[in-house]
């Protein structure tokens, strides 16, 4: 039995003396698609909490129970071993996020799945205040089929640290909040996380398959990326996707220009920076660790 804990790794970085850790997973809803809604969790060996939020906690209080920010009740550190069943946790996906793996994100099909339950604004609101979501089920058939397609069957339930904390009062100023789409959970701030008794985590990968959103929170600084992806399907998938990411939260990234890049004449490297803004970072990728693997016996 590996008793091993996270904040056992403090000793292994307080100096400076190896990487400094940082491991991802999505906070979601079980009865909806990460595509819809996934909140990117961090853990390190100090602290667990939400970026989108800006709400930390020590990471030996990861699972214990709070209320308004108050320790309620103390439990003991989760291992290891745990942990790596929540930033792994592929078999918390649902039926539709496998069938868009497999099908591709252009099936129409799909769409008109989308489509069955349809999102309009309460004109009744008022106009300071975010507009509230009236749903109107196409039919209690397509909520049934909807329902079976995006409910989990598995994933990691923690007792959620931010119950009773109102941080979505200056959400307007948080670029991590989707506010320009009124379908968007974050349109209808009680009904976001610190709203609910539980965390919902699942593996990081249902949205990109590579932490490049808690990399490049604002306030770490970062300059350089090293992109190391060998991922099935599209070399570029996962930059593709942190670009779109970056772009709707107003985040400071290159651009991802492979329009004349074959897939059959990938190099080992590429480099995508912006010269004219020193506040983008440089991503340097790596799509394959040796090109000329089929022509010689050793690289």
């Amino acid at each position: 039995e590996n008793k091993t804990k996270l904040s056992d790794q403090q000793r292994a970085v307080r100096r400076g003396q190896n990487p400094f850790p940082i491991y991802a997973s999505l906070n979601v809803r079980s009865d909806l698609s990460a595509r819809d809604f996934g909140e990117w969790f961090e853990c390190t060996p100090y602290e667990a909490g939400i970026p989108k939020y800006g709400a930390y906690i020590p990471i030996q209080h990861f699972g214990s129970k709070f209320f308004m920010g108050y320790l309620i009740k103390k439990c003991p550190e989760m291992r290891i071993s745990f942990l790596e069943g929540q930033w792994g946790s592929a078999f918390a996906a649902n039926l539709e996020e496998i069938l868009r793996e497999m099908m591709g994100a252009s099936n129409t099909w799909m769409q008109n799945l989308q489509d069955a339950i349809k999102t309009t604004d309460n004109p009744q609101s008022r106009k300071n205040q975010p507009a509230m979501r009236t749903i109107i089920p196409g039919g209690m058939l397509d909520s049934m089929v909807k329902n079976l397609f995006v409910s989990r069957l598995t994933g990691s339930e923690i007792c959620n640290f931010l119950r009773g904390l109102f941080l979505h009062r200056q959400y307007k100023e948080n670029h991590y909040f989707m506010r320009g789409q009124i379908q968007h959970l974050d349109s209808s701030p009680n009904n976001l996380t610190p709203m609910t008794n539980q965390l919902y985590l699942v593996d990081a990968g249902f949205s990109i398959n590579s932490a490049f959103p808690l990399a490049l929170r604002s306030q770490r600084h970062i300059n350089v990326i090293l992109s190391f992806s060998f991922s099935q399907g599209s070399p570029f998938k996962v930059l593709k996707k942190t670009e779109e990411f970056c772009r709707d939260h107003n985040i400071p990234f290159p651009k991802i220009d492979v329009a004349d890049i074959l897939e059959n004449s990938l190099q080992e490297c590429y480099v995508f920076m912006d010269e004219n803004n020193p506040k983008v970072p440089i991503v340097v990728h790596f799509p394959l660790t040796n090109a000329t693997f089929k022509d010689y016996v050793s690289p």
